[in-house]
């Protein structure tokens, strides 16, 4: 059977228990960090930049390596591309706490790396993507637009954040005027 005919089915059930799992251990991590931990990794502005630089120059350009050294399919090399281009998540500061590094250092990193992915990751997979003739094609015919991608993202989550917003300053006017009748 051909890679791409591969079919993964996940059961709702069992991602809930790896969601709750996953949550409890990062419960037990925030709980092992304090304040002065986060005020201490802000001034540390050059580890960050260096982490967050390898995480979106450096991982992406080793993996497209690696496409070309292993040359695997065209739909797997993009896809180890577009992991490559994503930024890290819970599991990294998961690590770093299990390797007694700094871990407020990585939640920061990881919360810049989150909201600076909203446009690099597009890019990045869409310059990446197109370096081979193979996963260019495949780019191609799923129309990535980069650029329309990283500007969709960030306008739909602003105007999420603006409903949001709107909705709270609407719930504490109507609190207020129950409050004062």
């Amino acid at each position: 059977m051909p890679i791409d005919d591969v079919v993964l089915n996940f059961n709702p059930g069992s991602l809930m228990i790896l969601n709750v799992v996953l949550a409890a251990i990062m419960l037990g991590i925030a709980l092992d960090t304090s304040v002065d931990d986060f005020r201490r990794a802000l001034t540390k502005p050059k580890a960050m930049a260096v982490g967050i630089a390898a995480q979106f120059l450096l991982l992406p350009a080793v993996t497209f390596a690696l496409t070309l050294i292993l040359s695997p399919a065209p739909s797997v090399a993009l896809g180890m591309i577009l992991v490559a281009c994503c930024p890290p998540g819970n599991i990294s500061n998961v690590l770093t706490h299990r390797a007694g590094g700094d871990v407020a250092l990585s939640v920061s990193m990881t919360a810049v790396s989150n909201v600076l992915a909203i446009f690099l990751m597009p890019l990045n997979l869409a310059f990446w993507g197109s370096r081979r003739s193979e996963t260019d094609a495949l780019l191609q015919s799923v129309n990535l637009n980069a650029l329309e991608m990283a500007f969709k993202s960030r306008s739909s989550s602003v105007c999420r954040l603006l409903s949001a917003s709107g909705r709270r300053e609407s719930s504490r006017r109507s609190r207020r005027k129950r409050s004062r009748g």
